[in-house]
């Protein structure tokens, strides 16, 4: 796919493929039970992450139309979602958790609580080794990431 591509998540379950510049749908994917509440694109648009209300995220190959990994855990929407350095996945739920993930494997590798720390979280992104965490009432919390198997720490 070209940079005119764009994808969405709906509350159908439903993740869509779009060409912006004909304005046009090209491709409906079903993967969710429940409605997609995070998608971006990976690896020049050849893949797409999910994140849906259940919790569940999705790996998805669009050139094969596939499943490739899902990722369980998350109690609660996943609402976020971003890939960081060294092939991780890291997404934010409204269970008050952000959990990083193998990116190959769908390996849990570590959880960030931040029951007590604030509300509810809206986005994330990764912008060097730091996560950035917006969250429903305008707080912007950073994480530096840490090194696999320490625990990542609120600055």
């Amino acid at each position: 796919p070209d940079s005119s591509r764009i994808i969405s998540g709906s509350n159908d379950g439903a993740i869509r493929l779009w060409d912006a510049d004909r304005e046009q749908w090209l491709h409906t994917y079903r993967e969710h039970r429940t409605g997609v509440s995070a998608v971006r694109f990976l690896n020049g648009k050849t893949e797409v992450l999910s994140g849906a209300i259940s919790g569940l995220v999705r790996l998805l190959n669009l050139e094969e139309g596939r499943n490739e990994l899902v990722f369980t855990g998350h109690r609660g929407a996943v609402v976020a979602l971003d890939v960081g350095p060294q092939g991780r996945l890291y997404t934010a739920s409204v269970d008050s958790s952000v959990k990083v993930w193998d990116l190959k494997s769908a390996e849990e590798l570590d959880s960030i609580d931040l029951r007590g720390v604030t509300d509810l979280p809206q986005a994330l992104t990764i912008v060097g080794d730091s996560l950035y965490l917006g969250t429903l009432r305008g707080v912007l919390l950073e994480f530096k990431l840490k090194s696999p198997g320490k625990k990542s720490q609120a600055k």
